[in-house]
Formats: structure tokens, C-alpha cells, sequence
């Protein structure tokens, strides 16, 4: 797992806390969620986008290159922190207007 996303999970858990309390909504069920949307969406990330990708590039020899192998094994954080962005979108839409 890269630094940038045990990094983004810290911070999906931060923010997703952070606005329940602002919203005022249970925090750490809201960090929960945001916590396991962030996982799967990495995970799904991994296997959709960097699995073909990475494929794609050690069969045509750039896997040499540091930086295109560095900037590849970082989408999956990427997907997640985007897919993070919208289950946060649709938590404070379901909250329920007082």
C-alpha cells in the first residue's frame, strides 16, 4: 500500500468525523463509513485501473522508468479519495432537514 493512500485513509477518517460533528450526526459512524468506502473503492481502484495499466506498461518496457511506475501504483489512493468525495456528497444529502 502506498504512502498516499494510508494517508488518505487517515484523512477520509478526519473529514468524514469532523463533518458529521459539524452536521451533527453520529462521527465515528460517519468515519466508518467514509473509512470502508475509501477501502473498497482503493480496492476496486487496484484491480480496475492499476492491474491493466501496470499490465499495459511492463509489456511495452516502461516499467524501468521510476516515475511512471511511482505515478501508476498512486490511483487506486486517487479513485478512492474521488470515490471518498462523493459517498460524502450523498451522507449530507440523507440527512434529514429539521
Amino acid at each position: 500500500m502506498s504512502l498516499l493512500a494510508k494517508l488518505g485513509a487517515v484523512a477520509v477518517i478526519v473529514w468524514f468525523y469532523m463533518t458529521a460533528k459539524e452536521k451533527g450526526e453520529n462521527a465515528t459512524k460517519w468515519a466508518i463509513v467514509g473509512f470502508i468506502g475509501y477501502c473498497l473503492s482503493a480496492v476496486l481502484g487496484y484491480v480496475a485501473v492499476y492491474k491493466p495499466l501496470a499490465a499495459v506498461f511492463l509489456t511495452h518496457g516502461t516499467a524501468s522508468n521510476p516515475l511512471m511506475v511511482m505515478l501508476i501504483s498512486q490511483l487506486p489512493a486517487v479513485v478512492a479519495l474521488l470515490a471518498s468525495v462523493l459517498i460524502r456528497k450523498r451522507l449530507i444529502a440523507s440527512i434529514p432537514e429539521k
